[in-house]
């Protein structure tokens, strides 16, 4: 060969740029040693770049034609303007037809692959896609492209050299760091004096390249959550362990475990909604349909393309384009679309109905008798029970059986009833249809319903009140719900705005009742609405029926037995679709992205669960597992589902719902919190084994679960006044000591590491409690204290304001005690919620939150202020120092959790994810004392934490505990405790190799998601 490589270009600007640093980089290549060894090649020889563009219509001119053949590869730079250029594509074929596609590289310059790649590139002879060789060095600047060059461009010079890309890379970096040391090593020859520094530059460029790839891991964690948002999670645990130390040398990043456990959906347990993927269409999704297994989901676009995906995997099963007219080359409209039971999927159009199989065979086709070139069909249904299809002209019904043989073609005789094409539905046993139809459109003042028996084709008309039908409905094979609304008189195209619910009886052709309802005409939906049913033993034994509907924002159900109304709602935004759990549970979607929860039985909104899918939602159905959202104008249809860790396992379950769980500290017992009859129980149970131990105690809702060292609990009843210390043993709660007369006026601050004393305050007085003793260490019967909200406890110390906004710092111990008044130490008393005041575990420091928006630290052994923060903590405040004394947590009004240095003097860490209110803060130590992580922790979730940067790794809803001694996380779900393994990275790795079979990205996926 003469050249080595042929670059085929565009000739504009940035491509020609482009083709000559490739060019020059090429030539100029200083081949590492090793590869000249293993490959015997010293230097790329020559490579070819034309100067000029040929004008459209001349051939390849000899000497190009001749470089072709002479070249071992062609190289193709690749932009949005190369598919346009008629040589470039010319060149690519041309050296495809001498040698072979193995043989052509791209370079990316700009825009996405399937934009920039020449279809020549794109897909093979037969039309297979493939996937080039490729580097990417697109940039917002020639500056930035010219950065990415020296390490894109050895993708072009590997297979030149005939060596990989991971050698010729790590060759490259071995003959830097050889030329590095070497200078490094002739330089120490003109002194040592030079060799300190020396050492220092290698160690810099080293910690340099690890700082590069802590960025570039935390760029790949923020990929890796998008795609999960997107709907792609298998990518997105791709791209989670492409940030991860188990793929190369590279750092942890905490981050990039966060991504991967959000992306293996470790530690949840089905009770949040979360995106499963996405399915993509060409254009618009417009409608589409579950399998009647639910465990496919057909859609179709606004092309009238039909598409069929599996919903376990996404996988596209079944990809059918539109029909055109043989004649005209016009599109002949899609009316509707339905899978079968045997995975045929049915089409209707206006002239025909078509079956095929899920291997995209025609099945069928059924070619409409038309009695005139303009007469066409304008309603198509399809029944999975009977099996039968029914396509509606205005004079004309035909039914088909599952073969495509008609069955039975029902005309209207002149004068007679003309069919509707706007309702038509089958019965639950598929043996009736009824549909709308009219005798004169402008004439008549009542409504007409067909009841059609699919077996015989004959029918009987009801009336019903008004003359347009909206909406039929079967409650069951007898009994039927008609909405209709009455047309305005004054113009016959508009609805007045009022409509009626009737129930009609098949078998005595009578209206069992009716309901009003009413409705906004200038709504896109206008009239329509949409019914289903819904039936539910109540608390009093009965059986109940209900026919529900909902019209724009307006939700009603009605009792089946006597037409009156059950329950109604209005909803902020239009109603889009429902999901009926099959007992008395109804979740409405909502325009606006919420999930609504309605319980019928007790006729009641749930606003506390609802869920918020981010989702502009025109409409969404439940089934397989998943909820299918149609979002306004959008391609994609978004699969979401509640995930549920596949490790996940039911260890406890209570007849009521459960509010708390902890574990001893030892890990031996489980104090569990849950509803009772009157109020609250709190019970003792084997960690082992589940088993229940002893009796409960009853308790109120504001008892938190306090569990002191060697099993010691502490429980405060408030209406008897009474503080018990129980011994938490085998036979479950055994009281010790108890302390009366204790009126708290608060909620006491606990010492959280080792439960030595409680502090409380009434309207006057301030006490505190040796919790050994069980005894009162200190009392004071006029000092005024609101401790709740400024209070703070360690070992032996606590702290206080009193209500003369003057701080109390009190040993328990030594009982000497020092009063600070410093102006600037005022605090919001009585605004501040949770932890107002801190003290450090060695009773230097105690910091407040003051009402200039500023937390101060007092130091009080130098009596003095050591610090001012600023800190938004006006409604919401947590503070709380490290068991170390040299940080302080924070949180305040936005939820964000920052970490302030005593040593510094400054804030170390912002977090970038909002979390929950913090309750209280737990280190968990590993065998050796160290702590492993920390835990952030309220009543309904937890969050894992790294313990040098405070980095969330891991986020628990509804968590309740870890047991590192077993390694086990903990969940209160409902009505029962479940629990997960505690995940190493090892086993995360593990886990995520199983869901992605062992395969990593792909070339072209690290190309687009910048992954090199």
């Amino acid at each position: 060969m003469n050249y080595n490589a042929f670059i085929s270009y565009r000739h504009s600007d940035l491509d020609m740029f482009v083709a000559k640093q490739v060019h020059k980089r090429l030539e100029t290549f200083k081949v590492p040693h090793k590869v000249k060894k293993e490959t015997g090649m010293k230097k790329i020889e020559r490579v070819f770049r034309d100067q000029e563009e040929l004008p459209i219509g001349s051939n390849l001119s000899d000497n190009i034609s001749q470089a072709l053949e002479n070249s071992e590869y062609l190289i193709v730079i690749c932009s949005p303007r190369t598919p346009e250029s008629y040589w470039v594509q010319t060149e690519i074929k041309t050296f495809i037809e001498m040698h072979d596609r193995d043989h052509v590289l791209a370079v990316l310059i700009e825009g996405e692959p399937e934009e920039s790649f020449p279809e020549a590139l794109r897909f093979d002879e037969n039309g297979n896609p493939v996937e080039p060789l490729a580097a990417d060095v697109r940039g917002a600047t020639q500056a930035e492209m010219k950065k990415k060059m020296p390490t894109e461009f050895m993708r072009l010079a590997a297979p030149l050299l005939h060596c990989t890309y991971d050698d010729l890379r790590q060759r490259h970096k071995e003959r830097q760091m050889h030329r590095m040391m070497a200078i490094m090593g002739g330089v120490m020859t003109l002194g040592l004096a030079f060799g300190a520094y020396y050492a220092y530059t290698a160690a810099q460029i080293q910690q340099n390249y690890r700082d590069k790839q802590i960025n570039q891991s935390r760029y790949l964690s923020d990929t890796a959550l998008d795609l999960l948002e997107e709907g792609d999670r298998i990518t997105a645990i791709q791209v989670s362990l492409e940030a991860l130390p188990c793929t190369d040398d590279r750092p942890y990043v905490p981050q990039a475990e966060y991504a991967l456990t959000q992306s293996l959906n470790l530690y949840t347990d089905g009770s949040q909604l979360g995106t499963e993927r996405v399915l993509e269409c060409d254009l618009t999704v417009r409608a589409f349909r579950y399998s009647p297994d639910h465990k496919n989901i057909l859609v179709r676009d606004g092309g009238d393309k039909v598409y069929v995906f599996r919903i376990e995997d996404g996988e596209l099963l079944l990809e059918l384009d539109g029909l055109l007219d043989e004649e005209t080359y016009t599109p002949i409209r899609l009316l509707d679309a339905y899978m079968s039971e045997d995975n045929h999927v049915m089409i209707g159009y206006e002239d025909r109905v078509v079956c095929y199989d899920l291997d995209g065979t025609l099945s069928w086709e059924y070619k409409l008798p038309l009695e005139s070139e303009f007469e066409e069909y304008s309603a198509f249904t399809n029944d999975e029970t009977a099996h039968m299809s029914v396509s509606i002209r205005y004079n004309r019904l035909v039914l088909l059986n599952d073969q495509g043989e008609e069955v039975h073609t029902i005309a209207a005789e002149e004068g007679g009833l003309s069919f509707s094409s706007s309702n038509c539905t089958f019965s639950p046993d598929g043996k009736h249809v009824m549909l709308s139809g009219y005798y004169d459109v402008e004439e008549d003042t009542t409504g007409y319903v067909l009841y059609l028996d699919v077996a015989t084709g004959e029918y009987q008309v009801f009336e019903v009140t008004n003359d347009s039908v909206a909406e039929i409905y079967f409650v069951d094979e007898n009994r039927v719900a008609v909405a209709s609304n009455r047309r305005d008189p004054e113009n016959g195209l508009m609805v007045d705005g009022t409509g009626l619910v009737e129930l009609l009886d098949i078998s005595t052709g009578n209206i069992n009742w009716s309901y009003p309802y009413e409705f906004d005409i200038y709504t896109i939906s206008g009239s329509s609405l949409t019914f289903f049913y819904s039936d539910f033993t109540g608390e009093d034994g009965n059986q109940y029926q209900l026919l529900n509907y909902y019209l724009n924002n307006h939700f009603v159900s009605i009792d089946v037995a006597t037409g009156e109304k059950w329950f109604a709602c209005d909803k902020s935004s239009s109603i889009t679709g429902y999901h009926y759990t099959g007992d008395h549970m109804v979740i409405l979607f909502e325009r606006a992205g919420q999930m609504d929860v309605l319980t019928l039985d007790d006729r009641l909104e749930h606003n506390d669960n609802m869920k918020e899918t981010k989702k502009d939602i025109r409409y969404a159905e439940a089934g397989g597992g998943v909820i299918a959202i149609r979002e306004g104008y959008s391609p994609k249809l978004v699969l979401m589902s509640y995930p549920q860790d596949q490790n996940m396992e039911s260890f406890i379950k209570f007849d009521t719902p459960l509010d708390q769980a902890r574990f001893t500290e030892d890990s031996k017992y489980i104090i569990a919190k849950y509803k009772a009859a009157e109020d609250y129980e709190m019970a003792v149970y084997d960690a082992e084994s589940g088993e229940k131990l002893g009796d409960s105690i009853p308790c109120k809702s504001y008892n938190d679960i306090v569990i002191g060292k060697n099993h010691d609990f502490f429980f405060f009843d408030h209406p008897k006044n009474l503080l018990v210390k129980y011994d938490i043993t085998d036979e479950g709660f055994k009281e010790v000591a108890r302390l009366e007369d204790v009126h708290a006026d608060n909620d006491y601050p606990f010492d959280l590491e080792n439960y030595s004393f409680l502090a409380y305050s009434r309207a006057y007085g301030f006490f505190v409690i040796d919790l050994e003793t069980m005894e009162i260490n200190f009392q004071d019967d006029q000092l005024e204290v609101y401790l709740a909200d400024a209070g703070g406890v360690n070992n032996e110390t606590v702290a206080f304001v009193s209500n003369d906004n003057v701080l109390h710092v009190k040993n328990c111990k030594t009982r000497k005690e020092q009063i600070i008044r410093e102006d600037s130490m005022k605090t919001f008393l009585s605004t501040v919620y949770a932890h107002g005041l801190a003290l450090s575990n060695d009773g230097k420091y105690v910091a407040m939150n003051c009402i200039d928006y500023k937390i101060r630290v007092y130091d009080l052994e130098e009596e003095k202020i050591v610090s001012e923060i600023p800190f938004g903590g006006r409604n919401s405040a947590f503070i709380e120092f490290t068991p170390d004394s040299k940080n302080l947590l924070l949180q305040g009004d936005d939820y964000y959790l920052q970490v302030y240095s005593m040593e510094k003097q400054a804030m170390i860490q912002t977090g970038s994810t909002q979390l929950f209110t913090i309750d209280d803060v737990q280190y968990l130590k590993n065998e050796d004392g160290e702590v492993e992580k920390v835990v952030l922790r309220n009543t309904s979730e937890m969050f894992l934490l790294t313990p040098d940067t405070y980095d969330v790794t891991a986020e628990i809803v509804n968590g309740c505990d870890i047991s590192l001694e077993n390694d086990i996380v903990m969940c209160s779900k409902y009505k029962e405790i479940v629990t997960f393994p505690y995940y190493s990275l090892d086993e995360m790795y593990e886990l995520a190799k199983e869901q992605t079979k062992g395969e990593g990205l792909s070339p072209e996926q690290r190309v687009r998601l910048n992954v090199d």
